[in-house]
Formats: structure tokens, C-alpha cells, sequence
């Protein structure tokens, strides 16, 4: 396996200096990970610690980061990268498939070394609940349980009704679930793997393509619907006796993953560099700009407002406000400055609000860590601020505006 690192370099939009909506995507920061193979997946094991999976035509990539995306380091492997599963900060597992052989790929090292070995089945979607016990499901009906580490597998026959499974995903050590189509199911087990029971919430006019519980009870579930040709998102409030659909995201584009925070906010991405979020529980879902119209394979959060996607090409992309830049536009322009930018540790912030309002200021670092945050109250005409940075890293900083009207980001370099 080979091993290199990269430095991300950073690609930003020029934003205007007044409090008006713009373009989403300014919100969503392209980052280099240092390699062009399709990236399948992502997750991370704590706030700065994440993994990314992919694949080129005959072997794959794992990318690791310790800074929250600052910089990747990537280990190349001899076979193609599909799933990936951490159970805590030293072990993990991957699969992958070349040309009907399937490994499963192992650390102890937190990625630092992975070891193959062979399995005699087909790979599908891949969880571990601990160092020794996983889950593989398959499409050909079947799920397979190791309790050793991954070098015996048990197979359970007929576990779900898809033929292609495409989510897996445990609540705890007993329960979990398996989302797929062709056609479209949802199975769950509350024995840990020894018996599953199916049910198709859309009523064989659908398939199911992903999956997350952001809680025991709480999970959503994406569905394509045949009959309609409509993307649907069902919603389970009962640990998955009912999935009931939500209102229809209003994209006509594949959803490939979904990730929920929290029991109300959720991100979904899918082609054509789509991503959409709602913040009410899936009553309503909002289409947010990405910058790009690359395929994107998969999504993770650390947190409400601190995401990352990855997709086709190489492609990553990060945002620290919860993908929304600016919420609103005020009757008034609020005209807003930051000088010098770029700067040596200090910078003036200057506000120009044209009508009276509650003002609030937050101060954060590229990895989302909370910097400087300040209730200044109720202000009126032209307010500014000395803010010092000279007791951080030098790098890329966001300063976040907020009034009654609506909240407005600004990019600070630090050089």
C-alpha cells in the first residue's frame, strides 16, 4: 500500500459586503483531498478525526484527516473501496470488490495500517457495533454476522426482501435495519441479526437508496417511487413499526445519503451536486447550493452546522454553518466590513445597521471551532469592533453577524 499526504488548498467565492441572500454554495468549501478517485463514503470518529472510502477503475483509496479537513493523508489499496466502519478511534473495517473478489480490510491503528482478508461472499453495506461484531448485507437477500473480528462469517438467509441492499445502520447492539430496493424494503432486527422481520412502506411502488436514525426512535429513510417518478423521504417515530412519507424534497435527482443530527435537521446529497436540508423534522426540505455538478455519494455531520460530502472526481466539501450563509433580507441595506483582510492577528469589524436591532457576534475557526462568541444587544447606525486573532493558528476564519433580520458570514485570513 502507498501512502501520501496533501495540504488543502482552499477555493473561496468573493462575497459582497451587504446582508442579502446570495448563492448558498459560498457556504459549501471545496477541499483538496489530494487524489481524483470517486469517493464512495465518509465518517468521522470525533469533532477532528474523520475517513473517507473510494474507488478508481482497479484498486481504491482510504483518506484520513486529524485537523477537521485541513489535511488528508491517503493509503492507496489493491482493490476497489465500497464500505467503511469505525467502532472507536483505533479499530476499523472496509470492504471492497475487483473482479468477484471481495475483501474485508481491517485496522488497529486508526487507520494507520490495514490488513486484508478474503471473503467468500458478495460485499454490500458494512457495520461493526463493536471491534468484534459486524454486519455485511448483500444482494442476494442475504446478511452475514461475524462476532470474531471478521474471520468467521455467519449467514442468515432471506435477512431483508431487497434485491440490492444500499443502507444498513444499528440504533444499538440489538437493533438495527437494512433499506434497499428492487424492490423497495425495510427490515429490522431487535436480536441482533438472528431474525429479521421486512415490511415495504411504499407499497412495491418504490426502492429505498438510503438511511439514518439520528436516534432510537427517530429515522428517515430516502425512496424513489416508481408509480410517480417522485424522490420521497419516509420518517419513523416509533423505531421503525410505521414509516410514514414526508413532504417530497422537490428534486428530481438520486439521493444517495442521508445524515441526521439531530431528530429535526437532516442532509441529504445525491447527482448532479444536489443537497438538501430540513430543519423541521421533514416537513419541509430546502435545496442548497453546492458549487458543483459532480455526483455526491455521501454525507457526514460532527455536528448541526459542521458537515462534510463527498463524491465523484476526488471531491469534498465541507461547511461550518449548516450550509446557510445568509437567512434573510432586511428592508434596509446593513452594510458590513472587514479590514485589513488578510491581516496580522487584528481586524476591525464594521457594521452599518440602518434600523435598530439585536446584534450577536461568533467568531470561528475553519474546523468549526467556536473562537470568540459576544451579545452586544440592541444597536443602532454604525457599530465596529477590534478583534484580535494574534493568540491562534494563522489560517482561515469565519466571522458570523447576527441581527433580527438575519444572519451574514465573512471569510478572516490570518497570515
Amino acid at each position: 500500500m502507498k501512502t501520501k499526504r496533501s495540504l488543502i488548498i482552499y477555493l473561496f467565492i468573493s462575497l459582497g459586503c451587504s446582508l442579502e441572500t446570495v448563492d448558498a454554495q459560498s457556504q459549501w468549501i471545496p477541499l483538496n483531498a489530494g487524489t481524483s478517485y470517486n469517493l464512495e463514503i465518509i465518517l468521522f470518529i470525533n469533532d477532528s478525526t474523520g475517513f473517507v472510502a473510494g474507488n478508481s477503475f482497479n484498486d481504491g483509496v482510504i483518506l484520513k484527516t486529524t485537523d477537521g479537513g485541513i489535511i488528508w493523508d491517503s493509503t492507496i489499496t489493491n482493490i476497489p473501496i465500497y464500505g467503511l466502519s469505525f467502532v472507536n478511534e483505533s479499530v476499523g473495517y472496509t470492504t471492497g470488490n475487483l473482479g468477484g473478489n471481495n475483501e474485508l480490510l481491517k485496522t488497529i491503528d486508526n487507520g494507520s495500517n490495514w490488513t486484508p482478508q478474503n471473503l467468500s461472499f458478495e460485499i454490500g453495506p458494512l457495520l461493526f457495533t463493536s471491534a468484534n461484531i459486524g454486519y455485511i448485507a448483500n444482494s442476494n437477500f442475504n446478511c452475514y454476522k461475524t462476532i470474531d473480528s471478521g474471520n468467521v462469517w455467519i449467514s442468515t438467509n432471506n435477512c431483508h426482501n431487497s434485491g440490492v441492499a444500499e443502507a444498513i445502520y444499528f440504533t444499538n447492539d440489538s437493533t438495527g435495519y437494512i433499506a434497499g430496493w428492487y424492490p423497495g424494503s425495510i427490515a429490522k432486527t431487535t436480536d441482533a441479526g438472528a431474525t429479521w422481520t421486512v415490511q415495504d412502506p411504499t407499497g412495491g411502488n418504490g426502492g429505498f437508496t438510503a438511511m439514518h436514525f439520528p436516534s432510537l426512535d427517530t429515522g428517515y429513510a430516502v425512496s424513489w417511487d416508481a408509480s410517480t417518478q417522485t424522490l420521497l423521504i419516509y420518517k419513523t417515530i416509533d423505531a421503525g413499526s410505521t414509516w410514514l412519507p414526508q413532504s417530497p424534497p422537490g428534486v428530481s435527482t438520486d439521493i444517495s445519503s442521508i445524515y441526521c443530527p439531530d431528530n429535526n435537521i437532516c442532509f441529504a446529497v445525491g447527482d448532479s451536486g444536489t443537497i438538501i436540508k430540513t430543519t423541521d423534522g421533514g416537513n419541509t426540505w430546502v435545496k442548497q447550493g453546492s458549487g458543483t455538478t459532480s455526483t455526491l455519494n455521501s454525507i457526514y455531520c460532527t455536528s448541526n452546522n459542521i458537515c462534510y460530502a463527498v463524491g465523484d472526481s476526488g471531491l469534498i466539501l465541507k461547511t461550518v454553518s449548516g450550509g446557510v450563509g445568509i437567512s434573510s433580507i432586511p428592508e434596509k441595506k446593513t452594510e458590513i466590513t472587514v479590514y485589513p483582510n488578510p491581516n496580522t492577528g487584528w481586524f476591525t469589524l464594521g457594521i452599518d445597521l440602518k434600523e435598530s436591532t439585536e446584534l450577536s457576534i461568533k467568531l470561528y475557526h475553519f474546523t468549526g471551532q467556536l473562537i470568540h462568541s459576544e451579545v452586544i444587544g440592541k444597536v443602532t447606525g454604525d457599530y465596529t469592533q477590534q478583534m484580535d486573532l494574534s493568540g491562534n493558528a494563522k489560517g482561515i476564519y469565519y466571522v458570523q453577524i447576527m441581527t433580527e433580520k438575519g444572519v451574514v458570514t465573512r471569510k478572516v485570513v490570518y497570515q
